[in-house]
């Protein structure tokens, strides 16, 4: 008897995550099944009981591979940072989206609905580095920062690169609302390399200096108030 193959079209759920007393999970779309293959649609994160319209939803053709993680903004206060890629085998594009529920006084707002703290259009390359920094100095909320890979003259995928580190601090918009905003890019001087082990130099650790300057720089610029509200 012939048994169809449907595993690469099944919705696969991951492991729950607990955050703020509810179950959250990630709905993996799936592959065609092959290596660099794209994914059979977005991945999405749900909150267990709730509707689908509910799920925080990534970017057309963003499904590959997604992982969810809650991380301490700050004191009293955490978030889910979800991580997810697009297809393809030696260069592929990642979406990060860092979610928290909704203020149920917004319009609009139910309740387990996602606000997505990040650009939602953020993506960066497979060659790249994030990371979450605690600089209270700038802010009482974490910093994230993505150093990204320039492709200049007489360079191949995996060569030696130049990179973009760009900066996002949590600011308040016309709102009120505390979301994180690009405030700082630039391109740095020297070229930074991948080992014979698949690694990437650490970019963001050596460009540390460089960025810190440029943010109390940056930092001199702002008026008005730059700290969320205390969390309930």
């Amino acid at each position: 008897m012939l048994i169809p193959v449907v595993a690469a079209f099944i919705l696969l759920a991951a492991d729950p995550v607990a955050y703020m007393g509810r179950e959250v999970r990630v709905v993996d779309p799936g592959t065609g099944g092959t290596v660099g293959s794209y994914p059979n649609g977005e991945a999405r994160v749900c909150v267990k009981g709730q509707p689908d319209n509910y799920c925080y939803t990534a970017p057309k053709g963003f499904g590959g591979s997604p992982n969810l993680s809650v991380i301490e903004l700050r004191k009293g206060e955490s978030a889910l940072f979800f991580e997810t890629a697009s297809g393809g085998v030696s260069g592929f594009s990642l979406h990060f989206a860092l979610l928290e529920f909704c203020d149920p006084q917004s319009p609009g707002c139910g309740r387990d609905r996602f606000d997505n703290l990040l650009p939602y259009e953020l993506r960066v390359s497979n060659l790249s580095q994030h990371a979450w920094w605690n600089l209270p100095a700038i802010s009482d909320s974490k910093v994230f920062l993505t150093a990204d890979y320039v492709w200049g003259p007489r360079e191949a995928h995996y060569s030696d690169h130049r990179f973009i580190v760009s900066v996002y601090v949590r600011r308040p918009n016309d709102t009120g609302q505390f979301d994180y905003w690009l405030v700082d890019r630039f391109m740095t001087v020297r070229y930074y390399r991948y080992g014979n082990d698949g690694e990437l130099d650490d970019v963001l650790g050596a460009e540390k200096p460089e960025v810190l300057a440029r943010l109390r720089r940056v930092k001199a610029s702002w008026t008005g108030q730059t700290k969320p509200a205390a969390p309930k």
